[in-house]
């Protein structure tokens, strides 16, 4: 009788299991959503730098082409077409927008994605020859988009004797 009560539970956990799976693989997409082309494909790599620590992120592609990136993902790291590109990168701090990004992707080569200038912009490089990187184009943040009254630093300044201490 245990060996049956057995069998039907792990029976059991393996069916929920096999459902969470399925739903985790096959219901979380845009119906745009950007695709990452074949290997056999010419393509070009686009890669962006990673975040300092486990609480940072590096710049993020949030649309290539106007077709929006997979939130599910762990790298930045795709497979993209030659030819004209516009990215749309995004930061994790504010204002979290950058001004959009074209270029025109060779077949072949690597594009990588850094911060510059205290992540006040961010900066496409060509990584191809691992020697020597070769700056394509740099976008600054969209502050157009952010709305000066959430910042803290649009607040005047106050003194501890304005205050009357």
């Amino acid at each position: 009788m245990p060996r049956i009560k057995t069998l039907n539970i792990k029976l059991t956990c393996s069916r929920i299991l096999s459902g969470f799976i399925a739903i985790w693989v096959s219901g979380c997409a845009y119906t745009d959503q950007f695709a990452n082309l074949a290997f056999a494909e010419p393509h070009s790599i686009l890669t962006a730098d990673p975040g300092d620590n486990w609480r940072d992120s590096g710049p993020g592609v949030f649309s290539i082409n106007s077709k929006p990136t997979s939130f599910w993902r762990t790298t930045e790291s795709f497979r993209i077409p030659p030819g004209a590109i516009t990215l749309n990168i995004i930061a994790n701090q504010e204002p979290y927008e950058f001004a959009p990004l074209s270029f025109n992707a060779v077949a072949g080569q690597h594009y990588h994605l850094r911060y510059g200038n205290a992540r006040a912009s961010v900066a496409l490089f060509d990584v191809t020859d691992n020697n020597k990187a070769t700056l394509i184009k740099t976008s600054i943040r969209d502050t157009k988009k952010a709305n000066p009254k959430d910042s803290f630093s649009s607040e005047p300044k106050r003194s501890m004797r304005a205050i009357g201490c």
